[in-house]
């Protein structure tokens, strides 16, 4: 049994995802984004793409913590740099048969809580100026993608101690 909803529900939930939220058909691909507290419900993605008819899932897992390492840690012309890599597979996003999901619900509260906040926002800024052909796709339609939300146990602890 799912520790946030039973597998029917975990699955229904998936579907919509999918189905609804991206419109994911046959011969799609689908970029799932999110954290290692959810896995369970990256693995009912995946299945719900391939019963959707996708040609092929792929979960990009981001780990709170060892984003806070990099943060706290690497040079600074480190933070906010895009390797070639990535750019390549973030710019892949915007066509067409490709829909990105992005999943909500921070696994690691206050993991960057320690994170000298000029850090972050270079971090932000730089790769969001790297990307602004993506974000500029995003915001006039060009690009599918979604955002889903998943109650991560660290997260619900902290909303809802008792």
């Amino acid at each position: 049994m799912s520790e946030v909803l039973r597998p029917e529900e975990l699955a229904r939930y998936a579907d919509a995802v999918v189905k609804v939220g991206l419109a994911l058909g046959r011969g799609d691909d689908l970029l799932v984004s999110c954290q290692p507290a959810h896995r369970e419900f990256a693995v009912a993605l995946v299945e719900a793409g391939y019963r959707a008819g996708a040609r092929l899932v792929e979960v990009d897992y981001t780990d709170p913590l060892v984003r806070a390492a990099h943060l706290r840690n690497a040079p600074d012309k480190s933070i906010g740099h895009v390797t070639r890599w990535h750019a390549v597979r973030t710019r892949a996003t915007v066509k067409p048969e490709t829909a990105t999901l992005f999943v909500a619900g921070e696994g690691e509260p206050g993991a960057l809580a320690d994170v000298p906040g000029k850090r972050l926002a270079a971090e932000m800024t730089r790769s969001l100026k790297r990307f602004a052909d993506v974000r500029r796709a995003s915001q006039i339609g060009k690009r599918r993608w979604c955002i889903a939300a998943w109650p991560a146990p660290a997260w619900a602890d902290k909303v809802y101690p008792k």
